[in-house]
């Protein structure tokens, strides 16, 4: 049985604070293509959100590397309040189990829960329990530990190029950078690593997204930019209303 959660009400219920003793920010740290957590088509499922830079990474290499049919995908509200993300009738219901907040299921997977609650979230739907909210090891875990089953050649980080892709995600996680560190980056090529689309772009693409770049001054960035925005797999994990 499905559930909406009703609006956000910073008034009723006040604003949302990170628990000062959380555990940490990923209590979930499992890896696909374990014994314990198998690939396995329809047996996973993604929890997102449109606002999330980390999570956006995630959706968008889901997208890229055709694992719709491993991972469902849904999304929650872009706002909260005191009690959290929550599941609201502009980003739809919670297919999996029918919670209204983000934080049941978190607290199905490890009962009296009561740490910070953040996306991404894949979840084993087979098992009924968190598989990582880890954010890092989720973006470069979906194209490699689905390497059986992705085709390398189209793949967003082949092997020999996985050290490279972690040295950009090394460099753009710094504070702070912005367009001349990133244009450098691409140095007049296509793409950040050459001429193939890798995670690497992936980084670099949820924050150029999101910062207000000055078209004129930067133009190779924004013809970047907006080539990757032309793709499908781009648009269609991208909302930038919600930044």
């Amino acid at each position: 049985m499905t559930a909406l959660a009703s609006p956000v009400d910073i008034d009723a219920f006040g604003e949302y604070e990170r628990p000062a003793d959380a555990p940490g920010r990923e209590p979930f740290t499992g890896r696909l293509g374990t014994a314990e957590f198998p690939i396995e088509p329809g047996r996973y499922h993604l929890y997102a959100g449109w606002f999330c830079p980390w999570a956006h990474r995630v959706t968008l290499s889901r997208a890229l590397n055709g694992l719709e049919e491993y991972i469902s995908l849904s999304w929650i509200d872009n706002e909260r309040d005191a009690r959290g993300w929550a599941f609201r009738e502009g980003t739809g219901e919670d297919p999996v189990n029918g919670f209204e907040f983000l934080r049941e299921a978190y607290r199905l997977a490890r009962p009296g829960y009561d740490g910070h609650v953040s996306v991404p979230l894949l979840w084993d739907k087979v098992a009924n329990t968190a598989v990582s909210n880890d954010p890092a090891s989720l973006a470069l875990s979906f194209p490699a530990d689905f390497d059986a089953v992705i085709d390398p050649e189209t793949s967003t980080a082949p092997p020999a190029l996985r050290e490279k892709i972690a040295e950009v995600e090394r460099f753009l996680r710094l504070e702070p950078n912005g367009p001349t560190e990133w244009d450098g980056l691409l140095g007049g090529r296509e793409y950040v690593l050459g001429e193939r689309l890798t995670e690497a772009d992936l980084y670099l693409w949820v924050k150029l997204v999101r910062y207000p770049l000055d078209d004129e001054a930067w133009p190779a960035l924004a013809e970047y930019r907006d080539r990757l925005m032309a793709l499908p797999a781009f648009a269609a994990t991208t909302d930038r209303s919600t930044y």
